[in-house]
């Protein structure tokens, strides 16, 4: 038994000596950082740990010598040396807020899930990096150069985003002759910037970018990308200001398309013209010069997807002033398939592209009759004159069994008068705010 119990007490002992930290460490003082290991006891593991501020002056941080993983790391100011981490190794997310100008390098740290990086001056050393093998996401924000890390090459899965640049990047030195696929690619400027500032070129040999977004770019020359062929969500927003030269033509299918504020297309042709199919979102909203999304007629049904929420929009297509029609199959499908206004919404776009036009004209015609509804009652049926919906309000539309239009109108207290009708079998199609319905009425 005393043997048992002093194995108990050894392996208790090395757990502790192996512990996380959990919740939010905040060190604002050189003697926090002494008193480390008195505060929180041996971590090796942090969830999240905050340095630093910018009234701060802290000069050693090797009261953190025994931290080896990070999940998330902020550096905001005031560290004068991070080598005194010598056990750390990664870090999840690292926010870095400061200056590294003059750092010594972290000695241990190889890998960076994610590195997000703001600029305190267009020439800012990033040494303190060099020891790095492993990124897969790089954002560098605010204006400055990015002169490589000596130990660093892209990950299959590495994703580049460079934000709010007034400056740009020697991208030469951060791709260093990668090739194949990009996890992400985001372009973002607070003021446009143009090719004088950003070369593309050697992302030329690049053929699968998984998340594309260009926003706020202008006169940017787009050439080396423009021949990608696999792309699963493309982000084009905010005043975006290039030559397509084509567009993206050998992108065939897509998982998302937001375009917005994009005034320099008028279909989407112009910018995906071997389009054939988008499976979960499409968003085309305040374009002032769109006219025809007739690119998405025949593609394939929108899929529902775990990926977004129950209530978010799998369809917006909002203030286009220009775009007077969208009653295509697509869209028709869509209306069927989707809430409005929950998950999808059609206004302030051109006279017949609202949601009320599609559902009074384009789309009640493009359903065939053999479609089956769902949630609604017809009684009597077989009927001699009037028909009782469980719908009380919507527009409706009766077919003969050819397929030809018989009659159209609006419910009232949700009845239709068949006494008029010559005896047969129709077809009953009604709209609502609570959805689309078809079933089948039989007039003797």
């Amino acid at each position: 038994m005393k043997a048992i119990y002093i194995l108990f007490i050894s392996l208790f002992l090395s757990g502790l000596a192996m512990c996380q930290c959990d919740g939010v460490i905040v060190l604002r003082t050189q003697n926090d950082v002494h008193a480390f290991v008195a505060t929180y006891g041996n971590c090796t593991e942090v969830n999240t740990l905050i340095i630093g501020c910018d009234t701060c002056d802290i000069a050693d941080l090797s009261g953190l010598k025994e931290v080896e993983l990070v999940r998330r790391l902020e550096l905001k100011g005031g560290v004068r040396a991070v080598d005194g981490m010598i056990s750390l190794r990664k870090v999840d997310l690292l926010e870095m807020e400061m200056s590294t100008n003059g750092l010594a390098p972290f000695p241990r740290l190889d890998t960076i899930i994610e590195l997000d990086h703001e600029y305190q001056s267009p020439d800012e050393d990033l040494s303190i990096y060099s020891e790095v093998n492993y990124i897969r996401t790089l954002n560098l924000s605010k204006s400055g150069y990015f002169d490589g890390l000596s130990n660093f090459s892209p990950h299959r899965n590495f994703s580049l985003n460079l934000f709010a640049y007034e400056r740009g990047d020697d991208l030469s030195k951060i791709m260093k002759g990668y090739t194949g696929r990009l996890g992400g690619l985001a372009l973002s400027a607070r003021n446009k910037i143009g090719t004088k500032y950003l070369d593309l070129a050697p992302l030329i040999d690049i053929d699968t970018i998984m998340i594309l977004g260009l926003h706020r770019i202008s006169d940017i020359d787009l050439s080396p990308i423009l021949d990608v062929g696999h792309v699963r969500r493309l982000y084009i927003s905010n005043d975006a200001d290039f030559d397509l030269k084509g567009g993206f033509k050998n992108i065939t299918s897509l998982e998302r398309l937001f375009v917005t504020r994009v005034d320099q297309i008028k279909t989407l042709e112009d910018l995906v013209p071997n389009l054939r199919s988008i499976q979960n979102q499409v968003y085309i909203s305040y374009n002032e010069s769109i006219e025809s999304i007739e690119l998405l007629s025949d593609f394939p049904p929108l899929e529902r997807t775990t990926f977004i929420n129950q209530n978010e929009i799998y369809i917006s297509i909002i203030n286009n002033p220009r775009l007077r029609t969208c009653g295509n199959n697509f869209i028709c499908n869509a209306v069927k398939q989707f809430k409005y206004p929950d998950s999808l919404r059609i206004f302030l776009n051109g006279d017949y592209c609202t949601y009320d036009s599609l559902i009074q004209n384009n789309c009640l015609t493009l359903i065939s009759s053999d479609e089956s509804g769902v949630g609604i009652s017809v009684h009597p049926n077989p009927t001699h004159a009037k028909v009782n919906l469980s719908v009380t309000d919507g527009k409706y539309i009766l077919l003969g069994l050819d397929g030809k239009e018989v009659e159209t109108g609006t419910l009232s207290r949700g009845q239709i008068d068949m006494s008029e009708l010559a005896n047969g079998v129709y077809v009953l199609k009604v709209w609502s705010g609570r959805g689309y319905y078809v079933e089948k009425i039989v007039k003797r």
